[in-house]
């Protein structure tokens, strides 16, 4: 069953993307370049390593071993959790186009930064979907050695994360900016939806008014927005000063 559906996703993001992204797609047969970072070319073998590893011990686990004894309402979740995965990492296809499989400024291909959809939210939504998707398959195969052995997969990749984040904001133009502005935007919604009442009412809760539909365009006016304040507030800042001291004796 769980082959399946995974066999099942893959075709269907392939297709899809043969339909409405074959530059990705060409460019996600590419498992090594020669402008890969050379850090990549010794964490991303490790991490498919290991990922091979884990799936094949789960496995055995799962279906020949039977060490694992786990309650039906923790594969429920799991099963949950993998078709949560699922729409994750579609939806991370569907908004980035540059979601190559290995660590590079695809120069070539127009590299630039992608600020919109699951990436308004997260840095790296593919590496979100991927331990969620670790976790939920070990949990619907009803494995604990998978749980145990997706905990080496889940450091593999949060050390690979780390060090493509300091790539991003050394080598392509503009991550650096987004970095700061998706950590202030977080630490806005978090502050506005902490205090007194907390999120459901102040988002309207129990017949209050209903959200906004969130706008991608939205977060680009607001950093305008911020960007012309700040400028106005220095401009006028340095008009009291030149005032001051031409009053001065």
């Amino acid at each position: 069953m769980w082959l399946l559906a995974f066999l099942g996703f893959y075709v269907a993001i392939e297709a899809w993307l043969c339909r409405h992204n074959p530059g990705l797609l060409q460019e996600r047969t590419h498992l090594g370049t020669a402008d890969q970072q050379g850090w990549d070319k010794l964490v991303f073998p490790l991490l498919l390593g290991s990922t091979f590893v884990w799936l094949a011990l789960m496995s055995l686990d799962a279906e020949r071993w039977h060490w694992s004894r786990m309650p039906l309402g923790l594969q429920a979740a799991g099963l949950a959790l993998l078709l949560g995965s699922f729409y994750m990492l579609f939806l991370t296809f569907r908004e980035n186009s540059f979601l190559s499989p290995v660590v590079r400024v695809q120069s070539d291909r127009g590299h630039q930064v992608v600020s919109t959809g699951p990436y308004h939210f997260v840095r790296h939504p593919m590496y979100a979907g991927i331990l969620v998707f670790v976790v939920g398959t070990a949990l619907l195969l009803g494995s604990w050695l998978g749980v145990l052995l997706g905990a080496v997969v889940m450091l593999n990749l949060a050390r690979r994360a780390v060090l493509e984040e300091r790539t991003l904001c050394q080598n392509l133009a503009g991550y650096t900016d987004y970095r700061q502005h998706e950590w202030s935007d977080f630490s806005l919604k978090a502050a506005r939806q902490g205090g007194r009442g907390g999120a459901l009412r102040r988002q309207g809760g129990r017949g209050g008014p209903p959200r906004r539909a969130w706008d991608p365009r939205q977060r680009e006016r607001n950093m305008h927005r911020r960007f012309h304040q700040h400028s106005s507030r220095k401009s006028r800042d340095n008009h009291q000063k030149d005032h001051l001291e031409a009053e001065a004796p």
